[in-house]
C-alpha cells in the first residue's frame, strides 16, 4: 500500500481495476481495450474522492468517498446530492 506523504490519499494499484480480453468484470461490465493490461499503464478507476468546499464560508462542507467498484462515482455523487440538496443524514442517503 502506497500513500501520498502530503495528502494522506492512499494511492490506488489494483490490478483488478485493468480489464482482461474476453472476460467481464464482477460487475458485469464487458472489457475495454483502453484499460487492457500493458508495461507502464495504470489501470482506470472509479475512485472518486470529494471534498465540498463551500467558499463564501471559507470551509469544508463534507468529505465523501466510497467503495463499490463500478459503482463508487454513481454511490458518491447521489450521497453529495441527498445531503446537500435534499437534507439527508449520510446514512440515509
Amino acid at each position: 500500500m502506497r500513500a501520498s506523504q502530503t495528502l494522506g490519499i492512499i494511492w490506488n494499484d489494483e490490478m483488478d481495476d485493468f480489464s482482461t480480453p474476453g472476460a467481464s468484470n464482477a460487475f458485469g461490465f464487458a472489457p475495454s481495450p483502453s484499460n487492457f493490461i500493458a508495461p507502464g499503464k495504470r489501470p482506470m478507476s472509479s475512485m472518486s474522492p470529494m471534498v465540498i468546499y463551500n467558499k463564501n464560508e471559507n470551509n469544508i462542507v463534507m468529505v465523501v468517498g466510497a467503495s463499490g467498484g463500478s459503482f463508487i462515482i454513481s454511490a458518491t455523487a447521489q450521497t453529495v446530492i441527498r445531503t446537500m440538496l435534499f437534507n439527508q443524514t449520510v446514512k440515509v442517503s
